[in-house]
């Protein structure tokens, strides 16, 4: 059995990972101790009788649902010493999180054990005294090993009783007869202050006076001894209710600081959504400006875009108008050319044909007659050409109405541009009231976003009031419960110490008569018990090696599936450096490589189809493949894929390599036995 000493055990979670755990939690059990553990919140626990085997049990909880639990010794833990720092992760069985685990770091150092003082002193006592005068049949009638079965009170009754059978005896000592003076009352006081001398000399009234009294006393003393497991058992009750009480009032302690802690993480988390509320507001306030300030813009480019077009169409209009009068006076400008060219040349002619004509008159006046017929043709041909300067002058009156016409559509386009103006005046009065409008809206903004802000910070304030008034709530009554606590334990300690005077002063009387029975039940009550206890620990450590064991056949399980999935290891020549460098390389591998080296002599290997060499120098390994040397991870990511091609292109070439990848292994001279272990520990 290992020897049991004094710890105090420090605890603390540092991290918690392969799983996402909101509120992680970890019990710790201890025996019959049980405390919490949060994240970087250290707790001391209680001081403990300890050993190397004794077994720590860890729960992980999410809030109060259990995730994962393991089970470890102090042994594996500390060592056996029981001393000293750790700061290591612990793996959890959990059938959430198949890679749950925790950091945790712990503190183990030893306490002194407290000294029995007062039994010392006690046993001291005992010694230093003299060895008293004691009747041999009381002795033995105390101790339980009288002849007689019939109890110590049956006997101080019946002592007065005549039976059949009866002798008197009388202590008196041949003395002369006693005197008045000789009889006289003693008190327990008197008695312990007696000497063997002051015995000697008494009466034999005198003795039996004392002896009546110190076998009252004795009576007295073995009632107390009797009630004393009743006190104990009450005094032990009553601790135990303290201790019961102390444990619920830290539990409710923790109660409260744990629902005050999710009530503050509550706090922050709706503090946070708060202030994320605070900046999507103000960001969407900003954009809503922003989006304001480019519909503004946007309008006003429309309202101008809109009067542009219409100037531009009104614009457009009139030049297409001013255009088509052009063209119109241009052609009547053509048209008069034509026409007085035209009359220009018929009157160059008429002219000719005149002189002709007065030529021809003054040729023919003789043939006057003859020719009056051709005068007549002549004035109807003058009458026609009357006719046409008639017509050049309504072209010219046309050209006259067309001029007027064009006056008056300069006039209405003046009139247009004058109403364009106005338009432009009365759209610039627009956008001033729009501006107007806009920076009243803009007022008003900044005054509700003001007020809100206000509203916000009065909002915050009262918030805070209330943390405040629940936080002094909290603590006020954390310390009533306190405080109540102190009150009992301190009218529980005053009435522990009237009964702990009591009994010392009990003690001190009794202790002559009692405390060597006691002594010698309490001795085999501690024998039986550490026998009791003892078993039991046995009992706990064999519990504990069966479930190591099963921990180790399941781990053994799981390696012994994993070994099984893993391809077969590397085994290289003994006497080889080369292939023992590359088995460390090839076993070192998180991937094994799928095509075998197979092995020859003088540092030469088949890789699949190539033939390589390959040599070990400056602390790497190099691979010669056709000209020059290469590092053998570029060999790998090169001939790697072209090895994998031809095995599955041609199945012959992947049967062959099988074969003789079982021939080397034959050849290596290992046993079955080694053959599937690598010779290092990578």
């Amino acid at each position: 059995m290992d020897e049991k000493r004094i710890f105090e055990v420090k605890f603390e979670l540092k991290e918690v990972a392969g799983g996402t755990l909101a509120q992680p939690v970890c019990h710790v059990e201890i025996g019959e101790l049980k405390e919490q553990l949060y994240i970087k919140s250290p707790i001391l626990m209680k001081p403990l009788d300890l050993t190397p085997n004794t077994s720590v049990c860890l729960t992980l909880a999410n809030y109060e649902t259990v995730v994962g639990s393991t089970k470890i010794s102090l042994g594996t833990l500390f060592g056996e010493a029981l001393q000293g720092k750790i700061n290591k992760w612990l793996k959890f069985k959990s059938d959430v999180h198949p890679n749950l685990k925790a950091k945790i770091a712990a503190v183990a150092s030893k306490v002194e054990k407290p000294k029995a003082k007062k039994n010392l002193s006690a046993k001291k006592s005992f010694k230093n005294q003299p060895a008293e005068i004691r009747c041999p049949y009381l002795e033995k009638l105390a101790a339980g090993n009288a002849d007689t079965t019939q109890p110590l009170d049956d006997l101080w009754k019946n002592r007065n009783v005549e039976g059949q059978h009866l002798i008197k005896i009388s202590i008196e000592p041949d003395s002369p007869a006693r005197t008045d003076e000789d009889d006289f009352e003693f008190t327990p006081e008197q008695i312990d202050s007696l000497t063997a001398e002051q015995l000697h000399s008494m009466t034999g009234i005198n003795l039996k006076k004392v002896l009546r009294i110190l076998c009252e006393e004795a009576k007295h003393l073995e009632l107390i001894s009797l009630n004393l497991p009743v006190k104990k058992d009450e005094l032990n009750s009553k601790v135990q209710e303290r201790r019961d009480l102390e444990k619920w009032a830290q539990t409710e302690i923790g109660n409260l600081k744990n629902s005050w802690a999710v009530k503050k993480e509550i706090y922050d988390k709706t503090q946070d959504e708060l202030r994320e509320k605070k900046k999507k507001l103000i960001e969407s306030q900003e954009n809503q400006r922003i989006l304001e300030t480019d519909i503004d813009n946007v309008k006003y480019d429309l309202v101008l875009q809109c009067t542009l077009g219409r100037y531009q169409n009104t614009l457009n209009e009139a030049l297409r108008k001013k255009s088509e009068l052009q063209n119109k006076l241009n052609k009547a400008k053509e048209d008069i050319k034509n026409s007085s060219s035209k009359t220009q040349s018929e009157l160059k002619q008429i002219l000719d044909e005149t002189s002709q004509i007065n030529s021809k008159i003054k040729s023919i006046n003789e043939e006057y007659l003859n020719s009056h017929n051709h005068n007549v043709e002549l004035r109807k041909k003058i009458n026609a050409l009357k006719a046409q300067l008639q017509e050049a002058h309504s072209v010219k009156e046309k050209v006259a109405s067309t001029h007027s016409l064009y006056k008056t559509q300069e006039k209405t386009r003046q009139d247009l541009n004058e109403s364009l103006l106005k338009l432009a005046e009365n759209l610039k009065q627009q956008d001033k009231e729009i501006l107007e409008n806009t920076k009243n809206l803009l007022s008003n903004n900044k005054n509700a976003s003001q007020t809100l802000k206000n509203q916000e910070k009065n909002l915050e304030t009262q918030e805070h009031q209330i943390y405040l008034l629940q936080k002094n709530t909290y603590d006020s009554i954390s310390k009533k419960v306190s405080q109540e606590q102190i009150c009992c334990i301190r009218a529980d300690m005053s009435h522990l110490i009237e009964d702990l005077n009591s009994l010392d002063e009990f003690h001190k009387k009794s202790s002559k008569v009692v405390l060597p029975d006691l002594e010698t039940g309490s001795k085999i009550l501690t024998e039986e018990s550490e026998k009791i206890y003892a078993f039991a620990e046995r009992l706990n450590e064999m519990i504990d090696q069966v479930d190591k064991k099963e921990e180790e056949l399941d781990s053994l399980k799981n390696a012994m599936g994993e070994i099984k999935k893993r391809a077969p290891p590397y085994v290289p020549a003994k006497d080889d450096p080369v292939d023992i460098a590359l088995a460390e390389y090839l076993n070192a591998l998180e991937s094994p490589v799928p095509i075998k080296f197979l092995r020859q002599d003088g540092g030469n290997y088949i890789f699949g189809s190539k033939k390589i060499y390959i040599k070990f120098e400056n602390n790497r390994i190099v691979v010669k493949v056709g000209g020059g040397f290469t590092s053998i991870d570029e060999f790998l990511s090169v001939y790697t894929p072209i090895e994998i091609e031809k095995a599955e292109s041609s199945p012959k070439i992947s049967a062959a390599m099988g074969n003789s990848s079982q021939i080397v292994r034959k050849d290596s001279g290992l046993s079955p036995g080694k053959e599937g272990r690598s010779p290092r520990k990578n």
